[in-house]
């Protein structure tokens, strides 16, 4: 608020630098979940996870409508300030109780650490691995990953920043109204998300379907039943009711994106699963403002059901366009480069021949005095420099 009173100029930087730093929390947040989570509890637990952002949207829209409708510390900057320092709270039991990885932990018992790493089996993440960037950036469905995360950017950041103005300049709600009815997706989206997450590893669990099928199926529901409830929107005019049935319903739908694209970062690369969230939610954050500036441009000093209807329609045919990219060319399995020791072995089969090394071409090994292969006791036996 001080800034914004300030100058514009200042309020923009502010926004900039809370861009920088909360720009790290789900590549943070993806490699936490490829070291800390069970490859078969992997949906749920992280739509339990990534459903703090909906449950806090919830929390946050109609306060905020109240604080703003009153007089408390000037009514809008009020929003910012009692939210910032739940933000200042959280930070510290976050920092308090919070580590990297099950073996950093000092107070979870030795039987729960096992089972995490069990569990994991091969895919277990580790540390401070370098990056097989031209694997990474030569792979097809990499690049289908990282056009759904964009088109998922584009719906969700179009619904999160103009909903609010939609709702109050075409369905004429007031900002109490506004604050409740603008929270109801993120209430369905947090009870479904949660849904389909069980589903998800229930199904996995029986192997019923590989992983890849799972994730399509899951984010198919989500791109296509959403861009099925949009373009529904532009049908029904001011009908008040219909049009916050098919938004809640939209946005309910939507959620199921947890237990689609949203996990498969960590499902192609468990050693990798943080540099990729990064690298494309980089670039699908150019959704976050590319969609608002697309509204303002279509709906500035003509806010009509005509023009809304027109943003619908983009959304809709965006959600559809990177929902069937994902169909076709996305992939839940894990990538040939997606574990270090599959990376050299892929890269390096040769020198791996040369200094003795498992016919898989997977995992070196050293050679003893008789000829028998002898496992190396860490990842150091294999000489990084070739990596």
């Amino acid at each position: 608020p001080a800034a914004a009173m300030w100058s514009f100029y200042a309020f923009v930087a502010l926004r900039v630098m809370m861009g920088l730093g909360e720009g790290v929390t789900f590549p943070a947040m993806h490699a936490m979940i490829a070291r800390w989570l069970p490859k078969d509890e992997r949906s749920f637990l992280s739509t339990v996870i990534y459903s703090g952002g909906q449950i806090g949207t919830v929390i946050a829209m109609p306060i905020s409508g109240i604080l703003c409708d009153s007089t408390f510390l000037g009514g809008w900057p009020a929003a910012f300030y009692v939210f910032g320092l739940i933000g200042i709270v959280w930070f510290v039991f976050w920092a308090l109780l919070v580590y990297n990885s099950p073996q950093e932990h000092p107070r979870i018992s030795d039987e729960e650490r096992i089972y995490i790493e069990t569990n994991q089996g091969e895919e277990q993440a580790r540390e401070k691995l370098p990056i097989p960037w031209r694997a990474v950036l030569t792979s097809l469905p990499f690049w289908a990953l990282m056009l759904t995360h964009f088109g998922q950017n584009w719906g969700f950041y179009t619904l999160l920043t103009e909903l609010p103005s939609y709702l109050k300049n075409i369905l004429h709600f007031d900002i109490k109204q506004n604050g409740y009815v603008s929270a109801l997706p993120y209430l369905l989206g947090t009870v479904t998300s949660w849904s389909a997450g069980f589903l998800a590893d229930h199904i996995r669990r029986r192997d019923l379907f590989s992983t890849s099928i799972i994730r399509k199926f899951f984010n198919s529901v989500s791109f296509f039943g959403t861009a099925v409830c949009l373009f529904a929107v532009t049908f029904v005019g001011c009908n008040y009711i219909l049009s916050v049935a098919f938004l809640t319903v939209g946005m309910g739908l939507n959620a199921f994106a947890f237990s689609g694209y949203m996990v498969t970062h960590v499902d192609m690369s468990p050693d990798f699963a943080g540099t990729l969230m990064g690298m494309t939610n980089a670039f699908a954050n150019l959704a976050g403002f590319l969609a608002p500036l697309a509204v303002g441009s279509l709906t500035n000093n003509n806010e009509t059901i005509t023009q809304w209807s027109i943003v619908f329609y983009i959304a809709s045919g965006t959600y559809i366009i990177t929902g069937t990219i994902f169909v076709l060319f996305g992939s839940a399995e894990l990538q040939p480069w997606g574990l270090y020791a599959q990376t050299r072995g892929t890269n390096f089969a040769g020198a791996l021949g040369t200094l003795g090394a498992d016919p898989s071409g997977t995992v070196p090994y050293q050679a003893t005095d008789d000829g028998t292969p002898e496992s190396p006791k860490s990842d150091d036996a294999f000489p990084t420099e070739a990596y």
